[in-house]
């Protein structure tokens, strides 16, 4: 009989596949030689996709487990490494920042002069 931790142990754990497939995949592709930012910047990036991968996991742990002291646990280690997963990605993302980073930006599009 298929019980309700069972289902949700099987959603849980499809959801959490898309995201194990994306760590993966990004992870695969990263190359040194072409991360302008440096050997750490590039480091701390790569080990941001492993924290939310592990935050995935512990996601599906914590789902699964009947016990609810381990399944309190991985919950919150869950939710940690997914802030800090999500932190690293933010502040190392890899892509060139805007020249207006940091300025407001006007929600107004500029108009041409007419005479």
């Amino acid at each position: 009989m298929i019980t309700s931790n069972t289902v949700m142990a099987i959603l849980a754990l499809s959801l959490a596949m898309v995201i194990f497939v994306r760590v993966i995949c990004v992870i695969y592709h990263l190359c040194i030689k072409t991360h302008q930012q440096g050997k750490w910047h590039f480091m701390a990036f790569g080990y941001s996709y492993v924290a939310v991968g592990a935050g995935a996991a512990c996601a599906v742990a914590g789902v699964s487990w009947s016990d609810p002291v381990w399944s309190a646990l991985m919950a919150k280690a869950a939710a940690w490494l997914f802030l800090l997963g999500s932190f690293g990605l933010i502040l190392f993302d890899r892509r060139p920042r805007s020249k207006c980073d940091g300025q407001q930006r006007s929600s107004v599009a500029p108009t041409s002069p007419t005479a």
